[in-house]
């Protein structure tokens, strides 16, 4: 818990593999915000603060992770871009170990995304983005770059990987 109002509302910071996970929500609304409610019937607001988790720097060069899951272990990150090489807002297509994915940034935030429609699997990467939203090329579902969310069907959401930012070095890592 981040800060309490009184008389009623909380504010509440997931940690760890919640935060930037674009489940994040859901997990807010169906596992904590039920708890809490049903625990303390008085709080009537709850929202959501952002964290941050950073790292110790890797021989000098500060490690920022920016992606659910990225924190956990240091195996199995692969070399996808450098961070200059992805367009804010827009979308860089890179193929990492035989996979083809998506990446985007927003303010410092690298996010990667599977190059496949939730709706129906087919790539991506030939969508029009505008504004942060990435549109279907075959289906016109749209996608949020930020989070992956499904705009248009928001019951499903793109297949995301964790990612860290070493220096300049974008890693990921597939889920």
């Amino acid at each position: 818990m981040v800060e309490i109002i009184t008389p009623d509302t909380v504010t509440i910071r997931l940690l760890g593999a919640c935060d930037g996970c674009p489940a994040s929500g859901l997990t807010l609304s169906e596992g904590v915000e039920k708890a809490i409610k049903e625990y303390c019937p008085e709080i009537t607001t709850i929202t959501k603060a952002r964290g941050g988790v950073t790292a110790k720097p890797v021989d000098g060069i500060p490690v920022h992770f920016v992606s659910p899951f990225a924190n956990s272990e240091d195996a199995g990150w692969e070399y996808a871009a450098l961070l200059d090489e992805i367009p804010e807002r827009q979308i860089k297509v890179v193929t990492v170990a035989g996979n083809e994915v998506i990446l985007s940034r927003f303010d410092g935030k690298v996010t990667c995304y599977q190059n496949a429609c939730a709706h129906l699997g087919m790539p991506l990467d030939m969508g029009e983005v505008r504004n942060g939203i990435l549109i279907c090329p075959h289906h016109a579902f749209e996608y949020s770059l930020e989070s992956g969310e499904c705009l248009t069907a928001p019951e499903v959401q793109l297949q995301t990987h964790a990612v860290k930012v070493v220096g300049n070095r974008v890693e990921i890592r597939f889920s």
